[in-house]
């Protein structure tokens, strides 16, 4: 029977089970009490270190290393009842493991199976009750770190067939946290989770590419949250997407789906509390940028085909915007700094450039603009409270623009024709301004300066129409019809109580 050195003695003693090829070391070092240490290093091995030092008492941990090329594992436990197991099977070319717990009843589990490529996985928990977990299947280069700090924390990585796959997760300062980054398929991905100074929070990236293609195929995700109990989550399932949630807060919840865009961006920040956005991008080259600052806000892009553009600002209290782009060359702007806003800016004209901007700046105002025809602009904006501004174009090239001032106001303007331009302004309170454009070229400049109460009502079907109403007093009416061509119409009532109506042509 040969005589083992006191260094194998020592591992086999330890753990139960110790197998080497050639040029392996194994080394377990345990100084409390009833500590389990396991090294298996076994078949075809190559270069394989593998190296188990638990100082507290209770510690669980497992490495075992098999057709491991130049692999190198490392587990350190330092507090008590803790669980570490490394597992590095099948040709793991030049993968490294390391596992470094200093807490108390965490759990930390590294697998990185079958080919591995360039693999490397770490895991580190300073805290107590947390549980961490890395699955590298194929490899290829695949990086993958987690870093716990607080308590009660959980983390996990899932590389499946990794390609260029680089995934991280930091987790500092706060408890009861959850990050999850799934990266299945793989392709070019990057993921990035941080979490940290607060508690409860939950961030979640999901990549699923799979096109096993070469090319453009960097797709990026990030996650940063401080606060307590905030919600985010990526989904990201094609080629050269780009996704980026800020969180600075509590109870905020972002959400951007990729799954059926490719070459999009896609940013949301929150700053304060109680914030909601979402967007979802299907088609290529969408960009949305989503930032809120005060609490209460909401959120949401639509973006379908290629090429759209929405961007959403909003700095007040419980304001809401929707922006649904359904198809291409569509740009949007919604900027809201008032409070209890709603606006909604909905483009489905196709192949063709829209352009719409959207300011709320009072309080309890409504703005509405959709678009279905082609190459239309319009913008609104609400310095009022109480204001109610809606601009719809069917037609084409059509511009409109439109303003609310005072107090409970509203504004409406509709072009189904082609190549018109109006301008509606509701200055005053109670004011109420229409204006319908039913043809084409015509060109409409309506405003209630300053009075109170007063209702301007113009229609235009035929063609090379103009009008231009002022109304500066109170209680004033003014109507202008124009139903065929060359027609001019221009009303001014600068006092109170007038009635103008103007009717030219007939249908």
């Amino acid at each position: 029977m040969k005589k083992l050195t006191p260094l194998a003695l020592a591992i086999s003693l330890a753990s139960g089970a110790a197998f080497a090829g050639t040029e392996n070391i194994a080394d377990v070092d345990q100084n409390g009490d009833g500590n389990t240490a396991t090294i298996d290093q076994a078949v075809s091995s190559q270069d394989n270190d593998a190296y188990i030092e638990q100082d507290g008492a209770r510690n669980e941990s497992s490495i075992t290393q098999s057709n491991t090329a130049t692999a190198l594992a490392t587990s350190m436990q330092d507090g008590e009842d803790n669980t570490a197991e490394i597992t590095q099977k099948t040709q793991t070319a030049g993968s490294s493991a390391d596992i470094n717990t200093i807490g108390n009843g965490n759990a930390a589990t590294i697998t990185q199976e079958t080919y591995n490529g360039d693999a490397l996985a770490s895991i580190e928990q300073l805290g107590d009750g947390s549980q961490a977990t890395i699955e590298q299947n194929n490899g290829d280069q695949a990086i993958s770190s987690i870093y716990q700090e607080g308590n009660g924390n959980s983390a996990t990585i899932d590389n499946y067939i990794s390609d260029f796959a680089n995934a991280s997760i930091e987790q500092t300062s706060g408890n009861s946290n959850t990050a999850l980054i799934d990266q299945h398929n793989s392709d070019g991905t990057t993921a990035e989770i941080r979490q940290g100074l607060g508690d409860a929070n939950d961030a979640s990236i999901k990549q699923n590419t799979g096109s096993y293609m070469y090319g453009p195929e960097g797709t990026f995700a990030s996650v940063d949250q401080e606060g307590n109990a905030n919600i985010a989550l990526i989904e990201q399932g094609n080629l050269a997407n780009v996704a980026t949630i800020e969180q600075y807060g509590d109870a905020n919840m972002a959400t951007i789906n990729q799954n059926a865009s490719d070459d999009s961006e896609a940013t949301i920040v929150q700053l304060d509390a109680s914030n909601t956005a979402t967007v979802t991008q299907s088609g290529t080259q969408q960009s949305a940028f989503i930032e809120q600052e005060v609490e209460g806000n909401s959120a949401t892009v639509t973006q379908n085909d290629n090429n759209n553009i929405a961007e959403v600002y909003q700095s007040g209290t419980t304001n809401t915007a929707t922006v649904d782009q359904s198809n291409a060359d569509n740009y949007a702007e919604v900027d809201q700094d008032g409070n209890e806003n709603t606006a909604t800016i909905d483009q489905t004209a196709s192949i063709a450039g829209t352009a719409s901007a959207t300011v709320n700046s009072g309080n309890n105002n409504t703005a509405t603009i959709t678009q279905s025809g082609l190459e239309n602009d319009a913008a609104i904006v609400n310095y009022g409270s109480g204001a109610n501004a809606d601009i719809t174009q069917t037609g084409e090239s059509n511009e409109a623009w439109g303003g609310t001032w005072g107090t409970d106001t509203m504004l409406t303007i509709t072009q189904t024709g082609d190549n018109n331009y109006a301008y509606g302004d509701s200055s005053s309170n109670l004011s109420d301004v229409d204006i319908s454009q039913l043809g084409n070229e015509n060109s409409a400049n309506v405003e209630s300066w300053w009075g109170e109460q007063n209702d301007i009502d113009v229609v235009q079907q035929g063609n090379n129409l103009t009008a231009t109403v002022y109304s500066n007093g109170d209680f004033n009416q003014v109507s202008v019809n124009q139903f065929e061509s060359s027609n001019q119409a221009s009303v001014n009532q600068y006092g109170n109580g007038n009635v103008a109506t103007i009717t030219q042509g007939q249908l």
